[in-house]
C-alpha cells in the first residue's frame, strides 16, 4: 500500500538549524520536532516518496528496513491524529 500525505488545513510550519516548528491555528496548537522526527518531515514536505524516506529514516536511526518503516508509519499515524497532515492517496503496490 503506498500513501501520500499532506498538511492538513490551517497548519504551516518553519524549519530552523534545530528544530521544525508546526503549527496548527485550528487547534491553536504548535509542535516541535526534532531528531528524526525533524528528518521525516522535512522529507515529506520536500515530496519525497514514502519508500525513499524508508529508507534514509534506516540509515538516519541505524536500523533494519522493516523497523525504520514502522517508525515512519507511526510518525506518519500520530501527525494525522494530531491534525497536522491528511492522507490524500491509498493505493495497492
Amino acid at each position: 500500500m503506498s500513501r501520500k500525505v499532506r498538511l492538513a488545513e490551517g497548519v504551516s510550519w518553519v524549519k530552523d538549524s534545530t528544530q521544525i516548528i508546526v503549527v496548527d491555528v485550528v487547534q491553536q496548537k504548535a509542535h516541535l520536532l526534532k531528531g528524526a522526527e525533524m528528518a521525516v518531515w522535512d522529507w515529506l514536505m520536500l515530496g519525497y516518496p514514502l519508500g525513499r524516506i524508508a529508507r534514509m529514516t534506516a540509515e538516519l536511526q541505524n536500523l533494519p528496513i522493516e523497523a525504520a518503516e514502522k517508525s515512519l508509519a507511526g510518525m506518519i499515524q500520530g501527525w494525522c491524529e494530531a491534525g497536522l497532515l491528511e492522507v490524500t492517496e491509498q493505493a495497492d503496490g
